[in-house]
């Protein structure tokens, strides 16, 4: 059974990249550059910075809940492995 811990550690388990490699982010994510680029184009620069800023702040939040997300999630993980274990 592997380490997870030193895996953790040594940057091995890496869910953030993981999220990077995945299809339907990769797909999403290109949506976002084609529609920026078209505002870019069709709007002009002052529009543009508005939305760079709305997606700056967007990123903001959503690192926000994934951390969020991810705390509450492993708490509750090792809240069910010790209710588990204490049985």
């Amino acid at each position: 059974m592997k380490d997870i811990v030193k895996e953790l550690y040594n940057g091995i388990l890496d869910p953030e990249n993981t999220i990077y490699k995945d299809k339907g982010y990769q797909t999403l994510n290109e949506r976002i550059i084609n529609i920026v680029e078209k505002i870019k184009n069709e709007n002009g620069e002052e529009m543009f910075e508005d939305v760079a800023k709305l997606i700056e702040i967007s990123t903001e939040l959503s690192a926000i809940e994934t951390e969020i997300a991810f705390t509450h999630g492993f708490k509750y993980g090792v809240r069910l492995m010790m209710e588990i274990l204490s049985e």
